[in-house]
């Protein structure tokens, strides 16, 4: 009887486990934090990548992402910014941010193409990550200001040191 429940138990983890990773696109580990920002009439739900490992990862193995979700990158802010698609099937657009949420620069990368995309400016703090046009599609452009929901760049910042 134990042993019954423990196996359907067990068989329910790997379905909820299998539903998770098809709704994501992605490999189940331990998720990223999501915060909320608002570009434009738009609200971008952002899985933020603080730490190394997370950078490296990115948004690689993933199959699809919704409409309104990216990532973002914390980043230094003293120095250019420079991203690849190695591994990374989605098309995607990428803007490369200040310390205070102006977007210097959008980019358009292309799936699998290992040719390093580098930002025009050595200010960059953040780098976001949307399915490739988002910006154009939802008129946001460079020079725009994205804001935070419930909190501000420099906390961001600091989730990264």
């Amino acid at each position: 009887m134990l042993q019954a429940r423990f196996l359907r138990i067990f068989s329910l983890l790997l379905v909820l486990t299998g539903s998770l990773s098809a709704l994501t696109g992605q490999e189940t580990s331990k998720p990223l934090p999501v915060i909320e920002i608002k570009a434009g009439a738009a609200t971008i739900r952002a899985e933020v990548a603080r730490t190394p490992e997370e950078k490296a990862l990115g948004l690689m193995h993933r199959t699809r992402m919704s409409d309104n979700a990216g990532m973002i990158f914390i980043l230094d802010g003293k120095s250019r910014a420079s991203f690849w698609m190695k591994d990374t099937s989605l098309p995607l657009s990428i803007a490369f941010l200040d310390a205070q949420g102006t977007i210097l620069q959008i980019v358009d990368l292309q799936p699998f193409d290992q040719t390093a995309v580098r930002s025009e400016s050595d200010r960059v703090a953040f780098a976001l990550e949307m399915n490739q046009h988002w910006f154009s599609l939802n008129r946001v452009k460079a020079g725009d200001k994205l804001t935070l929901v419930g909190s501000n760049w420099s906390k961001l910042a600091n989730l990264g040191r």
